[in-house]
């Protein structure tokens, strides 16, 4: 048995294109959570991170929360949402502020900010953050103000806003549940507060989310972000090329994906084949997994090469001492970072969201497909807005039944000149349930977003 009080649960709804996560965590006094409850369905009505019906997506959304709170015994009344894209727009603003006082203060630095927050916005706008991107006293430019001498204080914000249809979705998303949003949040930022060190912001660092169907990045350098954008290319596009290119199911393309996938051709050879018993009753064929390996790696070059062009961008090229982060679920793909760290030229590692974690929820939810929902828990903590509103059924909650354990890369089988065959015709039902997948969002058992 666990008490449960309502002052210190944060419920969090990560809104992926293959896969929607609720999670209810309680918040430690010494910044770190646990889990108490989390629930992952497969995503209906989201496309390249937007909602495209709201009836679909409220029903998955809807599943995932009857879900929590039945292990929780508790009753969510709002929860911070993630948001992503290629809705989202972000323009740099300018601020200034006189410091009568000679010296920059914390309150100095907190009244900028929300000079900032009231800037106006078009009528089709939503400002989601305000982000710190360089300061100036008296025209130097000055990374960390607060404590220096001065006159006037300049800032330079990274205004991060969505266009309000979007958020709106989200809202009545909520409202067909009779949840209200505690806050709308950006995903990749949420991912970075969950698996980057402040060492590795502070030398640049850029962090790549690999979903479904976009891939998120966010860049930090002196300890601030300083850029994001989105590739709206994800994992589901490595299922679409498989299937495509051996003229086979979409759910024996994921299978293949899954359980025979890598990103990097040159580490096999031709002479291994992977035969398929396929289920629609065509002809079983011999894969050379090689091929394979080709295709995915085709698509996975693809991502990188818009990747750098956003690092070009930004003006970040050379600039990243601490390289590159993957998370989401396609950092599960099999010898991605080694195909990521040629690419780039850089240090490359698989982010794990373990930076917040308590170790009681370390060992079931340390995997990069819960990134982002985790660090919606870590934004919120760190927000100046009220704790998502979570109300115990009873001051005494029953301890939620163990969670299944996170899908680690599926194990390589023996290949070898001969035609192996496995049946696959129960994986359309496995991929509904999300029980079959490495791939897709972050999810459970997806390894793209």
């Amino acid at each position: 048995m666990t008490t449960i009080t309502t002052n210190n649960l944060i419920a969090a709804i990560d809104l992926g294109t293959t896969k929607v996560v609720t999670l209810v965590a309680k918040a430690n006094p010494d910044g770190k959570f646990d889990i108490i409850g989390l629930s992952t369905t497969p995503s209906q009505g989201i496309v390249r991170g937007s909602i495209q019906n709201i009836s679909d997506t409220a029903t998955a959304m809807r599943r995932t929360i009857d879900e929590v709170q039945a292990q929780t015994g508790t009753t969510i009344k709002a929860a911070y949402v993630g948001i992503a894209g290629d809705n989202i727009h972000y323009t740099i603003d300018h601020g200034s502020l006189d410091i009568a006082e000679g010296m920059v203060s914390a309150a100095h630095l907190q009244t900028l900010d929300a000079q900032m927050r009231t800037r106006a916005t078009t009528d089709n706008e939503q400002l989601l953050h305000v982000l710190p991107h360089s300061y100036m006293i008296d025209g130097v430019s000055c990374e960390h103000p607060e404590g220096k001498t001065g006159k006037r204080l300049d800032g330079n914000f990274l205004m991060v806003k969505s266009n309000r249809v979007s958020v709106k979705a989200i809202e009545q998303c909520l409202s067909i549940s009779n949840l209200k949003a505690a806050g709308v949040m950006l995903e990749p930022l949420a991912s970075a507060e969950a698996v980057l060190t402040e060492e590795e912001k502070m030398a640049g660092v850029a962090l790549v989310d690999i979903g479904g169907g976009t891939t998120d990045i966010a860049i930090y350098h002196g300890g601030k972000c300083r850029y994001s954008s989105v590739v709206t290319d994800g994992g589901q596009y490595v299922t679409n090329d498989i299937k495509a290119a051996f003229q086979v199911t979409e759910a024996e393309a994921e299978q293949l994906k899954v359980q025979y996938g890598c990103a990097l051709a040159t580490s096999l050879t031709n002479k291994q084949n992977i035969g398929i018993s396929r289920s629609n009753g065509q002809a079983d064929i011999n894969v050379p997994q090689a091929q394979l390996a080709g295709v995915i790696q085709a698509r996975m070059d693809s991502i990188w090469n818009c990747i750098q062009l956003k690092i070009e961008e930004a003006g970040f090229t050379g600039k990243l001492g601490a390289g590159l982060v993957i998370t989401g679920g396609g950092a599960l793909l099999k010898h991605l970072p080694q195909l990521f760290k040629f690419r780039a030229s850089m240090p490359t590692r698989i982010g794990l969201p373990m930076v917040n974690l308590a170790s009681n929820s370390t060992e079931r939810f340390n995997t990069p497909q819960f990134s982002t929902a985790l660090g919606l828990v870590k934004m919120a903590m760190l927000s100046n807005s009220p704790i998502a509103m979570v109300e115990a059924n009873n001051s005494t909650a029953p301890q939620p039944e163990p969670a299944p354990a996170p899908n680690k890369p599926a194990p390589q089988p023996k290949t070898n000149k001969k035609k192996k065959g496995f049946s696959l015709k129960n994986i359309g039902n496995m991929i509904q349930t999300g029980a079959a997948s490495l791939f897709g969002d972050d999810n459970e058992n997806e390894a793209f977003e």
